[in-house]
Order: structure tokens, then sequence, then C-alpha cells
């Protein structure tokens, strides 16, 4: 399983390191339907893009560039009557 393109644990990481000082060696999740324990390391180049992508959505979000698109998350949204992305409300 990689971890290199976790978000979140990429994100948490500079958290981390401003807490105590240093970054971590390594970071990962258990995963509970395997029963495994993934660690990886984060490197340099994943932390600038991912706070890139971060910086991009920040200016998206205070431009009110918002988009939506369906997918299966649709399923369980409170905004489907309001999305526009969404046929009359209704999805699937």
């Amino acid at each position: 399983m990689d971890l290199s393109e976790d978000h979140q644990l990429i994100t948490y990481t500079p958290v981390v390191e401003d807490q105590n000082g240093k970054r971590p060696k390594s970071v990962g999740g258990w995963f509970l339907c395997s029963n495994r324990n993934v660690m990886t390391e984060i490197m340099d180049e994943e932390l600038v893009k991912v706070n890139q992508q971060i910086l991009n959505t920040v200016t998206r979000i205070k431009k009110g560039d918002f988009y939506s698109t369906l997918g299966w998350v649709c399923q369980r949204c409170d905004y489907t009557a309001i999305c526009d992305a969404s046929t009359a409300g209704r999805v699937g």
C-alpha cells in the first residue's frame, strides 16, 4: 500500500514537526480491514506538492470558484437537492 499520495498524512507532517521540533521519520496508519500498520517517509517534494495544492484550493475558495462532480460520494451528500451537478436534485 503506497501512502505517498495520502494528502492527509502529508499535511499533518509539518504540524507534527512544528509541535515536536523535528519531522517524524515516518508516518502511517492502521488499516482495519487488512489489520496492517503501514508506514512511509514523507519526502520534501511531496510536502511542497501538497502545500501548493492546499494554497491553490484556498485561492479557489476565496474566488468562489467551486465546481461539483458526480460520484459515489453524492449518494450520502446533504447538498444533493441544491447541487448543480445533480439532475433535478437526484443522483444516481
